[in-house]
């Protein structure tokens, strides 16, 4: 619950101060953040296959956009299954095949996306998943069939959901680790893996995100008081918030329960883990 709580809360307008440099070195205004990258799905074949999904099959979907919460812009490129061929009836009379093969007629779809980032534990990561918006690819049907059951023989056509064809094991739902490479950009490269019945699938992640963790909307994990434990005061503590993301926090004295007087801690901690990165907190000692 709390993972979607802070999702909604990234939505929220953030502070006016900028998020620590640890996003990135610095770097020239930019007039937007960007995404950029390839989703690839594959599966294996499984034991017994009893219809066309469950053959091998594979699906690749491209994105580059704008930094948006939940939900990334994608494009369906490639897609294939089977082919998958059955006798027209028990006794033979010819064939039917059925396949995948590439998108259908509307390709467009979106990622689910959006940014945990914990940068006093190093575990920063991103969710990049197919939604059911996933695009269309293309099923062709060729029925060659013979005798009395020829009719209807040719080759037919529909678009069916992307994202469907992987529903027995798509696999994507952990978070992606995301790391900073030597230019300042947060990247994603990665594989999980998933089995599903007697099949399994293989999910594989590049992508690029250019800007800060502020302009790519992620939400920031709020320091503990066992993180401010070694603070001694409001300078060192700002550092802190600094280094988890954060702007120059608002200061005060505040005695709680739950931090023992003269220690430090964040406000927003009792509400919340995550809060958007670069958002003012309320700093106070106990």
């Amino acid at each position: 619950m709390r993972f979607f709580v802070a999702l909604a809360m990234a939505v929220c307008a953030m502070g006016t101060v900028p998020a620590h440099a640890t996003d990135s070195a610095p770097a020239p205004q930019r007039s937007q953040a960007r995404i950029t990258g390839t989703y690839v799905v594959t599966s294996t074949a499984k034991a017994e296959a009893l219809g066309l999904y469950d053959t091998a099959g594979s699906a690749t979907w491209s994105f580059d956009g704008a930094a948006a919460q939940r939900v990334l812009p994608a494009t369906l490129t490639a897609a294939a299954y089977g082919p998958f061929v059955t006798a027209c009836t028990s006794g033979g009379d010819g064939t039917v095949t059925e396949q995948v093969a590439g998108p259908g007629a509307d390709p467009a779809a979106g990622l689910d996306f959006a940014i945990i980032a914990d940068l006093l534990r190093n575990r920063t990561g991103a969710t990049i998943r197919v939604l059911p918006d996933s695009g269309y690819a293309r099923e062709t049907t060729d029925r060659e069939c013979t005798g009395e059951f020829a009719v209807g023989n040719g080759v037919t056509s529909r678009d069916v959901s992307a994202g469907a064809m992987f529903a027995n094991g798509t696999v994507g739902y952990d978070r992606w680790p995301m790391r900073l490479d030597g230019s300042g950009h947060w990247r994603v490269d990665g594989v999980q893996t998933a089995s599903s019945g007697d099949g399994s699938s293989r999910a594989e992640v590049h992508a690029v995100m250019n800007g800060t963790l502020k302009e790519l909307h992620a939400a920031c994990t709020v320091p503990t008081v066992k993180q401010l434990r070694r603070v001694h005061s409001f300078g060192q503590g700002a550092a802190v918030l600094a280094r988890a993301g954060f702007g120059k926090p608002h200061t005060g004295v505040v005695h709680i329960a739950w931090a023992p007087r003269g220690h430090y801690y964040v406000d927003e901690i009792g509400d919340t883990e995550l809060m958007p990165c670069g958002a003012r907190l309320h700093l106070y000692r106990s």
